[in-house]
């Protein structure tokens, strides 16, 4: 499938320090002046320490890939016009935002430290992101219990890539007699193409788990530094000695 890369403007607006005497602002240090990124990969090395700020500057902490600039870096991404109204998105770290092709946006670099020097050298690379991570979880229809009530739960976690941070919980309850059995239990695990088991001991809230059939209701999450996904199940299992 084709994709279009949406055109993009980057204005520089640093916010500066009171009382400091400036030379010359950037050229890009307000949106008229906006340097157009009409392609990606790209990358941006500049000198900010003469950058200043607006009276409708947005004070966001947030960052594309900024991270190799010599001060904390925030950006902030503005759709068709560079103003409050039109702000769409915030991230800190290196992260990724949705593009719509033949739309021109505006990226504001902020200096973010709160220290006593005003900018630095900003040094921003901008590339085509990957897709969403995708996460498939799965849940064993067969479960353990043992002598002292504890339960056992077990599945799968597959991503569509490498994941930074992963992790799963369950919520178990069983009826048993005239009273149903509830707990819960989390585990971090990992998440790749391969896929990855994953195994969480559950013990009762109200009681002990025995023999017989539960309900786990079981959620997963994954996360890298483009983007983040989860899945959720509800399943019938049965818990076996």
């Amino acid at each position: 499938m084709r994709r279009g890369v949406a055109l993009l403007a980057a204005g520089v607006l640093l916010a500066s320090l009171p009382g400091l005497a400036l030379a010359a602002a950037p050229a890009n240090d307000l949106p008229a002046g906006a340097i157009v990124i009409g392609s990606l990969p790209a990358s941006i090395n500049q000198d900010t320490t003469q950058a200043t700020v607006s009276s409708d500057d947005v004070g966001c902490n947030l960052a594309i890939d900024a991270t190799a600039s010599s001060y904390e870096v925030g950006v902030n991404l503005f759709e068709g016009v560079a103003d409050t109204a039109h702000l769409i998105n915030c991230f800190g770290g290196p992260a990724a935002t949705g593009l719509t092709g033949g739309t021109t946006y505006y990226i504001m670099f902020a200096d973010a430290d709160l220290n006593a020097t005003n900018g630095g050298t900003l040094i921003a690379d901008l590339s085509v992101a990957p897709p969403p991570i995708e996460l498939t979880l799965t849940v064993d229809s067969t479960g353990k219990v043992d002598k002292a009530g504890m339960a056992t739960l077990t599945g799968t976690m597959t991503c569509s890539r490498d994941a930074d941070f992963s992790d799963v919980q369950v919520s178990l309850r069983q009826p048993i007699g005239r009273f149903t059995i509830h707990g819960s239990g989390f585990s971090d695990t990992t998440c790749g193409p391969s896929g990855s088991p994953w195994f969480i001991q559950v013990s009762g809230d109200n009681g002990k788990f025995g023999s017989g059939k539960a309900t786990a209701d079981v959620f997963a999450e994954a996360c890298d530094q483009f983007s983040c996904a989860d899945a959720s199940v509800s399943k019938s299992v049965r818990l076996r000695k």
